[in-house]
């Protein structure tokens, strides 16, 4: 197998978005999780404090039996490998397991001029754009970066 990379799904559409990604790598090994956090958002999210959210257990639940469903190789919250290469679909937090990974962030929706709002934007040495339907900025080029990171 080829390089590691970590998808980090969130809602249905983002999990399927990144398995999408995911199915046009077969020389890579590819390991799926619903979204995560650490720190203060993990133990909120276990209190069930965030249930409204990507970090409520339904969520993550259905992340998991997507993923599953799917035949994706499951790691939740990343533990498993030192990854090459990390996919991720929401950028409202970046874990620190994540954080100085290189980081390719797909969203839906149109870009628009740069804006550095982003978490993930601070950890990233790479052109932004924001999105004018999602979380913000997000990544320009991304099928090109991937192709050339790899």
């Amino acid at each position: 197998m080829g390089k590691k990379i970590l998808f980090i799904g969130g809602t249905l559409n983002q999990n399927t978005m990144v398995h999408r990604v995911a199915e046009a790598l077969q020389d890579c090994e590819c390991w799926f999780t619903p979204f995560y956090g650490d720190g203060l958002l993990e133990w909120m999210a276990k209190q069930g404090l965030l249930e409204f959210s990507i970090l409520g257990r339904q969520q993550q639940q259905a992340g998991v039996d997507y993923f599953q469903k799917k035949g994706l190789l499951l790691d939740v919250g990343g533990k498993r490998h030192n990854y090459d290469l990390v996919v991720m679909a929401n950028d409202a937090f970046l874990p620190k397991n994540v954080r100085f990974k290189k980081i390719i962030l797909v969203q839906e929706g149109m870009a628009s001029p740069a804006i550095l709002s982003s978490p993930a934007s601070c950890h990233m040495n790479m052109p932004l754009t924001s999105t004018t339907c999602s979380n913000g900025p997000t990544l320009n080029s991304s099928w090109n970066k991937i192709a050339s990171i790899l």
